[in-house]
C-alpha cells in the first residue's frame, strides 16, 4: 500500500462543493418550482367558483382586458427575469439561467446582484475566466460583497491557485462570518497542505453554522483520519451518514477508519454497504494486511474471489501479493489514492 506523506496508506474521497450556488433574494424552493400550469389551474378554479356571475356563452378571463391585448402587454421587468434566472439556476438549467440574467442586466445594467448570479452560472459551467471577470466587476462596484469574494475564491480553487483562493475565502468571512462554505473550502485547503489541525478547526466552525450538513462531517472525518485519530474519524463519518445523503464514498471512509482502529467486523459491514460482498472481502483483506495479519488477509482475498471470480482480478492480484509479502491495494470503485486525488499545495 502507498504511504501518504508520512502516514499510512489512504484511499479515500472528499465530498466537495466545488460549484456552490449561493443565491440572494430568491424565492423559496417550493415557490420557485411551481410551474405555469399550477398558476393556470388555480386561476381556472377561481373562474369556476365565480361562474354564476359570468356572461352566458363567454369564457371569463382571469386577466384584465389590457393584459390580454397584445398591443399593450407591458415588458417583463428586470426583477421578473432575475427571478426566472434563479429558478433555472436552481434546477441546473445553466443556459436558460444565463439568458434570463442577460435580459435582466439589459434592463438594469448596474445590478450587482444579477451580475454576481451570472458569475455563478459561469462558475457552475466551468468557465472560470468568465466567472472571475464577473465577480471582479461586482467587487469593483461593491467591495463589501461577501458572496462575490467567496465566488472568486471558488474560481481560484478550481484554477488550483490555492493561496489566492485562501485569501478570498478569508476576506469573505471577514465580511460575513456566517459563510460556512468558505470555512469548508479553507478546511480543504489545509487538508491539501497536511495542516490537519487547522482543517479541523475550519470544519468545526462550519459545522457550528451548518449543523445539518453531512458533507461537512465527512470532511471533518477525513481530517481526523489523516491525523491518525481514527476514533474521532469514525464518529464524524457516522454523523455524516446519519445526516445524509448516504453514499458509498462515506461508507468507504467509515470502513477505512474502522479498519485502522482494528474494528474489523464493523469495517466489513461498512465496506459491504459501500460496494457489495466481493469488494468488502477484498478491502478487508487489505486491512488485515496493513495490520500484518497475512493469514486472515489471504482468507479474505480468497473469499472475495469465491464470491465473484469473474469480477475480482484485483482480489487475485492482492492474494498473490500477500502470499509474496508484497503490498496490497484497496478497491474502492477504482478510486485514486488521496495523495493522487488532491493537488498538493507546497
Amino acid at each position: 500500500m502507498t504511504q501518504p506523506r508520512n502516514r499510512k496508506s489512504l484511499f479515500v474521497s472528499i465530498t466537495i462543493g466545488f460549484m456552490t450556488l449561493t443565491l440572494i433574494g430568491c424565492a423559496s424552493a417550493d415557490k420557485s418550482m411551481r410551474t405555469s400550469r399550477d398558476y393556470k389551474n388555480q386561476d381556472y378554479k377561481k373562474m369556476l367558483k365565480n361562474s354564476s356571475a359570468a356572461v352566458p356563452g363567454k369564457i371569463p378571463s382571469p386577466f384584465s382586458d389590457e393584459l390580454t391585448n397584445p398591443e399593450v402587454i407591458p415588458e417583463l421587468s428586470s426583477d421578473v427575469h432575475e427571478w426566472s434566472g434563479d429558478v433555472h439556476l436552481q434546477r441546473g438549467e445553466l443556459e436558460l439561467a444565463f439568458v434570463e440574467y442577460n435580459k435582466s442586466l439589459k434592463m438594469d445594467p448596474d445590478n450587482a446582484r444579477v451580475l454576481y448570479k451570472r458569475g455563478l452560472v459561469f462558475l457552475a459551467g466551468g468557465l472560470t475566466q468568465e466567472a472571475e471577470a464577473e465577480f471582479e466587476k461586482v467587487l469593483e462596484w461593491r467591495p463589501e460583497h461577501a458572496l462575490a469574494r467567496m465566488g472568486l475564491g471558488q474560481v481560484f480553487f478550481q484554477q488550483e491557485k490555492y493561496k489566492k483562493a485562501e485569501d478570498q475565502f478569508r476576506k469573505a468571512i471577514e465580511l460575513d462570518a456566517k459563510l460556512w462554505k468558505s470555512r469548508n473550502f479553507l478546511g480543504i485547503i489545509h487538508d491539501y497542505r497536511g495542516e490537519y489541525e487547522w482543517a479541523v478547526l475550519q470544519y468545526l466552525a462550519a459545522v457550528s453554522l451548518k449543523p445539518d450538513s453531512g458533507m461537512l462531517y465527512n470532511n471533518l472525518g477525513i481530517s481526523h483520519y489523516l491525523s491518525g485519530d481514527y476514533e474521532k474519524s469514525v464518529r464524524a463519518f457516522h454523523k455524516a451518514l446519519e445526516l445524509g445523503p448516504m453514499n458509498s464514498k462515506t461508507y468507504n471512509n467509515l470502513a477505512l477508519a474502522l479498519s485502522k482502529g482494528g474494528r474489523m467486523d464493523e469495517a466489513f459491514e461498512a465496506f459491504r454497504q459501500a460496494g457489495g460482498d466481493a469488494r468488502a472481502y477484498n478491502n478487508l483483506g487489505c486491512a488485515y494486511a496493513w495490520h500484518g495479519d497475512s493469514e486472515r488477509a489471504i482468507r479474505s482475498f480468497e473469499k472475495a474471489i469465491e464470491v465473484k471470480p469473474a469480477f475480482y482480478d484485483e482480489a487475485d492480484e492482492n492474494l498473490r501479493n500477500c502470499r509474496a509479502g508484497e503490498k496490497t491495494s484497496f478497491d474502492l470503485d477504482r478510486q485514486s489514492s488521496f495523495e493522487e486525488t488532491i493537488r498538493k499545495v507546497n
